[in-house]
């Protein structure tokens, strides 16, 4: 019995032979019937195309290497299923996900999108992939039923809808915010997006701690930041709870404690380290939740290892909206103009 409405699966790939078989085999395992699956080759350098050409999909490939918002732009104009589901190409799908999907869409003709989630099984070991892949997790399981954006990892939207906010922001040239950005139009324009977690898929990226500040800091808080900005919207929700807010405020003012106990004197110094420590441990205690999920998973060693991380990980997201809050200052109207002026001192002198 077929269900409806039809899907079509799009796929953007750059570079992907490791995980891209990974991810068609679990797509192409499915016994949903009429499925349409379009991969589109970002130019890769690699043996991605030669890899999708095994697998019954449909194989774009791209001349020039422009980004996976145009890689997935261009794969839902050939599109012809009612629902597109975006997926990454280092994701696989978990079994029955397309059934729930298109049960949502068929039961609720109001409902324009939905997003899924990571499951709690990340494929990549290391105290980092496994960190950074649960955090994903645990913030999408714990994200209010109506969501506020748009993610791309997994991430239905109808066909209608999609065309009608003429799709993602193609001067995201690299895997950004060009998900959340789509989806802040989407929330302007009223439509309804809800967050399922139920709908899993498995992410077999394998982290580093180079590569996960970099995506956190220059990637997603940076332009994040300055969106944030630009649409004078910031949603109580996933990465930006109240909770969240609170850890990342609690972290530099432990951090700015730490600093005025090792300069201060002696008599002062004890009790602003030991402020520090408790500033801390609220943080500890803001997001014991997390720590509960991760011990119950990963046990206490790795529980432990992961604390430190997180609050670095507060650190550093606090110094990306700083530096997004200058680059946005930056590029407005008083500074452009200092700019512009600074920028005739220097050639004339």
């Amino acid at each position: 019995m077929k269900l409806s409405p039809s899907i079509s699966i799009i796929v953007p790939a750059y570079n992907a032979e490791c995980t891209i078989e990974q991810a068609l085999r679990a797509i192409c395992s499915t016994s949903f019937e009429g499925l349409e699956v379009i991969v589109v080759d970002d130019a890769s350098t690699d043996k991605t195309a030669e890899i999708c050409s095994k697998f019954p999909v449909r194989l774009l490939r791209m001349t020039r290497n422009a980004g996976p918002a145009h890689a997935r732009n261009m794969g839902a104009a050939l599109a012809t299923g009612e629902v597109l589901l975006f997926l990454d190409a280092d994701t696989c799908l978990e079994t029955g996900a397309l059934e729930k999907i298109a049960r949502a869409f068929g039961c609720d003709d109001g409902l324009d999108g939905m997003i899924g989630a990571y499951d709690d099984q990340p494929a990549a070991h290391g105290t980092i992939s496994q960190f950074r892949n649960l955090l994903h997790c645990f913030v999408h399981r714990s994200a209010k039923r109506q969501a506020s954006t748009f993610w791309s990892g997994c991430g239905a939207i109808k066909t209608s809808t999609f065309l009608a906010a003429n799709g993602f922001d193609e001067s995201y040239l690299r895997p950004s915010i060009e998900d959340l950005e789509f989806g802040y139009r989407l929330s302007r324009a009223g439509r309804k997006i809800l967050m399922d977690s139920e709908i899993r898929v498995k992410h077999l990226k394998r982290w580093t701690f180079g590569s996960m500040m970099q995506t956190d800091v220059r990637d997603r808080g940076i332009p994040w930041t300055q969106l944030i900005l630009r649409e004078r919207f910031m949603p109580a929700d996933l990465n930006l709870g109240m909770d969240q807010r609170l850890s990342v405020i609690g972290v530099f003012l432990a951090l700015s404690l730490a600093v005025v106990g090792l300069f201060a004197a002696s008599s002062l110094r004890m009790a602003a380290l030991t402020a520090a420590f408790g500033m801390l441990m609220a943080v500890v205690v803001i997001n014991r939740a997390f720590y509960r999920f991760l011990y119950v998973r990963r046990g206490p060693l790795f529980t432990a290892n992961a604390i430190a991380l997180h609050l670095f990980f507060y650190f550093y997201n606090g110094v990306a909206f700083v530096l997004g809050l200058f680059c946005w200052s930056y590029r407005s109207h008083p500074m452009r103009e200092l700019r512009r002026r600074l920028s005739e001192i220097v050639q004339g002198g």
